[in-house]
């Protein structure tokens, strides 16, 4: 099923918004990558699958309109904001959403939990530094459309996340009580 969608060409709007719907998913999945780093053994499944399994499907679906690299940046990326700030609001949305101590939603209406972590002007300078850094890399890779599969992506993120992860211990932001 999956096959047949990705080989019909969408048109701009709803391929727009489907770049759209992968914006946040792709932003909260670097925010665990650099958090929790290995801590939860998830970082290989978050950078292979979660978010650059994504990137692949958007690079093989086809569009009747050119969508520029612009457009992968600003409405795939960017739609998140381009600042620090946006960055620490962003962060702090993912804190309420997803750590025990802020998610007080009913039994069944929880979102999944992951201890709770230090929200410090350091994680978002280097959740800000991957994001953006990855985001106009792969943004570039989607807008020249020669076809790059996943591993590509992960490559491309592994490179950057190493660079900005190095000399950071896999505990450094958790926060323990």
């Amino acid at each position: 099923m999956i096959r047949i969608l990705n080989e019909l060409a969408l048109h701009r709007q709803p391929y727009v918004k489907r770049m759209n719907g992968y914006s946040y998913v792709i932003f909260e999945y670097i925010i665990k990558c650099v958090v929790y780093q290995n801590t939860t053994q998830d970082l290989d499944k978050w950078i292979d699958i979660d978010i650059c399994k994504k990137l692949e499907a958007l690079d093989k679906t086809q569009c009747t309109s050119k969508i520029k690299y612009k457009d992968y940046l600003y409405q795939l990326f960017l739609i998140q904001g381009d600042a620090e700030v946006d960055m620490y609001t962003g962060i702090e949305y993912f804190q309420i959403k997803h750590t025990p101590e802020y998610n007080n939603k009913p039994i069944g209406k929880q979102f999944q939990t992951y201890p709770n972590f230090n929200l410090t002007d350091e994680l978002v300078k280097i959740v800000f530094n991957i994001f953006l850094e990855f985001a106009k890399e792969s943004s570039k890779m989607l807008a020249d459309k020669p076809d790059y599969v996943s591993t590509d992506y992960a490559d491309l993120f592994r490179t950057i996340y190493n660079v900005h992860m190095t000399g950071i211990d896999s505990n450094h932001f958790i926060k323990y009580t």
